[in-house]
């Protein structure tokens, strides 16, 4: 749902790209997000093959539930800790993400 927070009204393909999930798994997630009325499905005014998810009311009212719960979470996380404390947490969080990257594509490889 957080890729379509920052951008309602994505193709499959787009969507597909955003979460680095395949079509195929994402068709089945997509399934079961339109059953809970979280999303809804359109045709492509322009290309009818294409089909473009669009967040639903309901989303948006857990959207902002979430933004909430996640400010919370963000201040007891980072609770007595100045800037530069976060700053250097999140660069070793984001070199870890790097190093996993890394592995995983030479798996594929």
């Amino acid at each position: 749902m957080y890729a379509l927070w920052r951008g309602d009204g994505l193709s499959i393909r787009e969507l597909s790209k955003a979460t680095a999930l395949e079509p195929s798994t994402l068709t089945s997630m997509l399934d079961r997000l339109e059953s809970l009325g979280l999303i809804r499905r359109e045709n492509d005014s322009l290309d009818r093959r294409m089909v473009i998810i669009r967040r639903t009311e309901r989303d948006r009212a857990l959207e902002a539930a979430y933004a909430k719960v996640s400010g919370e979470m963000t201040e007891l996380f980072f609770g007595g800790m100045d800037a530069s404390e976060i700053a250097a947490f999140e660069s070793s969080l984001e070199k870890v993400l790097a190093n996993l990257e890394a592995a995983e594509s030479g798996a594929k490889a």
